[in-house]
C-alpha cells in the first residue's frame, strides 16, 4: 500500500511472498490489517515504513495504521531482516492481540531513523501502542537483538502493555557476538519508552537489555522485583475467535 487512506485487509492469508508479506510503504493513514495470517515471507511480515521520505511524501505520513488479531510467523527466510513486524519512522500506530513468532529477528521492532541521515526533524517512530502481544522463538539468527526492540527514535515515546516475551535464543550454530538476544532491548537513541505488564520467559541473555542513554517507564515487569503475573492479561496473543486458516 502507498499513498492510501482507510485501506482494510481483512481475514486473509499472506503467504509465501518473495519479499515482505504486508508492506505499507510511505504515505499511509487509517490502514487496517485484521485477522490475518502473515507467514512464509523472504524478509519482513509486516512492514510499516516511512523512510525515507520523499516528495511529496515528506513529514509525518505514516500514521495511525493498525495490525489486529494477526498471527505473523516465519518471516524472514531468505534475508537476514525479518522481524515479524516492523515499524520503520511510523508514529501512531495500533499492534493489538497479536501472536508473533519463528523469526532471525525481532518478534516487533520499532526503528525511527539516524538523524545524520534524514536531519533531526525527520526522525518519527513514537506514539506506537503494542499491546496484548505474544512474541515466541525469536531472535534465531541474531545477537545484539531482542525480542521487542526499539532503536533510534530520538528518545521519543512508545508503549509496550500486556506483552509475553518468551524463547528468544539464538541457534547454536550462530557465532557468539558481543550481545546474546534478550526480550526487551531499547538501544541507542530510544529511551523514556513505556512498558507495563511485561512477563519475559526463556530468555537467552536477560530479561532486559538498556543501551538507549538512558531510562524508561517500567510497571509490574518480569525483570524488576515484585513483578505480579495476575496482572497478566488471560487475552494476550490472537483472541479465540481468530479465523481457522487451511495450512
Amino acid at each position: 500500500m502507498q499513498n492510501t487512506n482507510g485501506i482494510a485487509l481483512k481475514r486473509s492469508s499472506v503467504h509465501n511472498s518473495g519479499m515482505y508479506g504486508v508492506y505499507l510503504h510511505t504515505a499511509n493513514i487509517y490502514g487496517l490489517v485484521d485477522r490475518c495470517w502473515v507467514h512464509n515471507t523472504a524478509s519482513f511480515g509486516v512492514f510499516i515504513e516511512n523512510y525515507p521520505g520523499v516528495s511529496p511524501d515528506i513529514g509525518d505520513v505514516n500514521t495511525r495504521n493498525a495490525v489486529i488479531d494477526t498471527k505473523v510467523n516465519d518471516a524472514g527466510e531468505i534475508f537476514g531482516g525479518g522481524s515479524c513486524i516492523h515499524i520503520r519512522n511510523a508514529t501512531n500506530n495500533v499492534v493489538d492481540h497479536v501472536e508473533l513468532f519463528n523469526s532471525p529477528r525481532a518478534a516487533l521492532e520499532i526503528y525511527g531513523a539516524d538523524p545524520a541521515a534524514v536531519g533531526a526533524g525527520s526522525v518519527h517512530g513514537d506514539g506506537n501502542s503494542v499491546q496484548y502481544a505474544n512474541g515466541h522463538n525469536v531472535v534465531q539468527d541474531s545477537d545484539d537483538m531482542g525480542a521487542f526492540y526499539v532503536a533510534l527514535t530520538a528518545n521519543k515515546r512508545n508503549y509496550f502493555v500486556q506483552i509475553i516475551g518468551d524463547h528468544a535464543a539464538a541457534n547454536s550454530s550462530i557465532p557468539n557476538g558481543s550481545v546474546a538476544p534478550s526480550c526487551i532491548f531499547t538501544d541507542i537513541g530510544s529511551q523514556n519508552q513505556t512498558f507495563a505488564n511485561v512477563n519475559c520467559t526463556n530468555i537467552q541473555n536477560g530479561q532486559r537489555d538498556n543501551n538507549s542513554g538512558g531510562a524508561s517507564t517500567e510497571t509490574n515487569v518480569s525483570w524488576l522485583g515484585g513483578f505480579d503475573v495476575t496482572k497478566m492479561a488471560s487475552d494476550i496473543g490472537v483472541r479465540s475467535d481468530f479465523p481457522a486458516f487451511p495450512n
